[in-house]
């Protein structure tokens, strides 16, 4: 038995180590995931986050005793939590693991370090299916920019921050971002940030200084088919015929300056069909860049002023699709590469986390880029205080045994997170996981090598 990752020193020092007692019937604990490899079988426990490789040979002694042999191997699994005895209630265990951990983490003083910034609600695209869509206009202005910006500073001590520049379209109000990037460089403020944008405003000389002066580290742009599909949903202001290869023409300027492009592709019965095109089109051009990756998102139900409403077998039809795109995106090798996340997650989302704060473009703040107008709690100007959110939905009964449990949280106060566990969310969670074993495969195969 190999171990490769150690576990979390919280984790270990609340479980200790587990007794093996012969004769007790044993399972794999519900938070373990099992991958079967040529010669290996890695298995990785979610709860422990500690990660293993048994040889083809162990593991059919295992399943062939029914993981109760007086053997090493079995007492080591058990130790390590790998194993529990039948009647043991895993959800249990689970919780007060998760309720520690984020009790210790809260009480900690904890700098805002974490910055969603609306440079404008303004959008140069019109896509049917965008949820601000009624949302007044609004636009960050230089004096409001400079605020934010002694805000960032003031809130931040000496952490280094990270920057999220979202809208409407970012990139309609470049202004505030390089006066507000322009300060913190002035200041010898360590910060990095990252942008959602439709990705058509980019040229190579924005890319040069948005590498360069905003310390752009990462791009997340939407396409949502091949040119027509595209230009039909995106529905520009300026009716640009040529829009879809302007923006693959960015895409590449991001890539070549050593920026991290991330492709959303935003999936409904409407386009289904185009994007097998378009990922085929992209594994073509960006394929063998090393910070490029892509993903597909179904729409769902939005909030929002646009809501798309779905029966359920519209849902089951919407989900059969994901898959299908998901595994031509991995069988092309667009999906990029995921580590196992070492901590445990302990807030739903920004508006659950007291080091985020989201500023619309007037100074205010607002729990969540989905609520512009309906939710917002003060402003830089008086620092309110961020309000509780800690409040969480009642877990159905199959939440209990699921491997991704621990790291799936939805906030009670949140209207997306009412509707439970849509299928394909609980697909990508466990999805994940499974990346980040092979990816710790792959690296432990290359050492040995």
């Amino acid at each position: 038995m190999l171990q490769l990752l150690k576990p979390i020193d919280f984790t270990q020092k609340l479980l200790q180590n587990q007794k093996y007692v012969p004769g007790i019937n044993y399972r794999f604990a519900y938070y373990c995931l099992i991958l079967n490899k040529t010669n290996d079988v890695l298995i990785y426990n979610n709860l422990t986050r500690e990660y293993l490789i048994l040889t083809k040979k162990e593991y059919a002694q295992l399943i062939e005793s029914k993981y109760s042999m007086p053997k090493k191997l079995a007492s080591e699994l058990v130790e390590k939590w790998f194993l529990v005895p039948e009647n043991n209630d895993d959800y249990v265990l689970c919780q007060q693991i998760r309720n520690l951990f984020r009790t210790l983490y809260t009480s900690k003083s904890i700098a805002v370090h974490n910055f969603n910034i609306l440079t404008t609600t303004s959008c140069n695209a019109r896509c049917f299916y965008c949820y601000q869509a009624g949302t007044a206009v609004k636009t960050m202005e230089h004096r409001t920019a400079i605020d934010v910006a002694n805000y960032i500073i003031k809130k931040s001590n000496d952490k280094t921050v990270q920057i999220c520049w979202f809208g409407g379209e970012p990139l309609c109000n470049i202004d505030a971002i390089d006066t507000i990037c322009g300060y913190l460089n002035e200041k010898n403020k360590n910060f990095y940030s990252a942008i959602t944008s439709n990705g058509y405003l980019f040229d190579k000389k924005l890319v040069e200084k948005a590498k360069n002066y905003w310390h752009l580290k990462k791009a997340q742009i939407t396409l949502d088919g091949t040119s027509d599909i595209y230009l039909k949903i995106k529905n520009y202001k300026n009716n640009d015929t040529n829009a879809f290869y302007k923006v693959i023409d960015n895409i590449s300027y991001l890539l070549e300056n050593d920026i991290r492009v991330e492709i959303r592709l935003n999936m409904d019965n409407h386009n289904y069909n185009d994007l097998h095109s378009l990922i085929d089109f992209l594994s073509k051009k960006f394929a063998a860049y090393d910070n490029f990756l892509t993903y597909v998102r179904p729409i769902y139900e939005n909030v929002g002023f646009n809501k798309i409403s779905h029966n359920e077998s519209s849902r089951i039809d919407i989900v059969q699709k994901f898959n299908e795109l998901r595994n031509q995106i991995k069988n092309q090798n667009l999906f990029g590469s995921a580590n196992l996340i070492r901590n445990y997650r302990i807030h739903a989302c920004q508006a659950d986390d007291d080091a985020w704060r989201l500023i619309l473009p007037d100074g205010k703040f607002a729990f969540c880029e989905h609520f512009l107008d309906n939710d917002s709690f003060g402003s830089i100007y008086d620092d309110a205080k961020k309000p509780v959110w800690s409040n969480y939905c009642s877990i159905e009964e199959k939440c209990k045994t699921c491997p991704a449990y621990i790291d799936c949280i939805k906030n009670a106060k949140c209207p997306e997170s009412q509707h439970g566990c849509y299928d394909y969310e609980q697909i990508m969670r466990i999805d994940r996981i499974y990346q980040g074993m092979e990816n710790e495969y792959s690296k432990y195969i290359a050492n040995k090598e």
